[in-house]
């Protein structure tokens, strides 16, 4: 039934009001399992924003792990709006059975992937796209935005 870990009211709720990102700075692993209808890590009910990708409006400076399975609500992992300083760490990703996720990174927060040494995706049938490079203008920075994977 968890649908998201910290829920906000945002027209009442002051800690909303004077600060736009909730953030978890000793968090090293995250791991979500089974919860099929979990939308987002924080949300905000009763407002015209409806949460775009698991980590809406929260950073994760010190991870260094996620596992990601059977997460059918989510719509994207990493979006556009993500601070440069939330998930740099990251260095395994595993997904997989999020049946309803298109792609796994938009264009700006592939750059939070830079120490990524490990991906492993399985069982996403929705998923056409792992990284969306639609948005970076620049067609030489799109492999300078991805960590230089080992490929042997």
């Amino acid at each position: 039934m968890l649908e998201e870990v910290v829920s906000t009211d945002a027209r009442e709720n002051e800690v909303t009001k004077t600060c736009k990102m909730l953030e978890f700075p000793k968090l090293k692993e995250v791991e979500l399992d089974d919860l099929p209808r979990f939308k987002s890590i924080t949300s905000q009910s009763n407002s015209d924003v409806v949460p775009q990708t698991l980590f809406n409006q929260v950073t994760f400076p010190s991870m260094e792990a996620l596992d990601v399975r059977n997460l059918d609500c989510i719509v994207k992992l990493l979006g556009k709006e993500m601070p440069i300083t939330s998930l740099h760490k990251l260095e395994r990703m595993m997904v997989s059975s999020c049946d309803n996720l298109p792609t796994i990174a938009e264009s700006d927060s592939i750059k939070l992937l830079q120490k990524l040494d490990f991906l492993s995706v399985y069982f996403c049938d929705a998923l056409e796209v792992l990284f969306d490079f639609e948005g970076i203008k620049d067609g030489s920075k799109r492999n300078s935005c991805l960590p230089k994977f080992d490929t042997s």
